[in-house]
């Protein structure tokens, strides 16, 4: 995937694929995406996708069998607690 199967999904979405372009490759959003990353790292985040359940950092990047695993468990934990 890369910037044009994004200004692609805009405009199958009905999005201004125009917009979407500019916005992509003029740089306006990347001091924010940077802040973004640094704040994921401080808080134990390598890379996507990650889930937060409960409080707990969950890794998908392996699939979403791990994310169920910790979601059950943590329903299953609060129904019986």
């Amino acid at each position: 995937e890369g910037p044009a199967d994004y200004v692609e999904l805009a405009e199958d979405l009905g999005l201004d694929a125009d917009a979407v372009a500019e916005a992509l490759f003029d740089g306006r959003h990347s001091d924010a995406v940077h802040q973004e990353a640094e704040a994921g790292r401080a808080m134990g985040i390598g890379g996507a996708p990650v889930f937060v359940v409960d409080g707990l950092l969950v890794d998908a990047s392996a699939g979403v069998e791990g994310v169920e695993t910790v979601l059950v468990a943590r329903i299953e934990k609060a129904l019986a607690g």
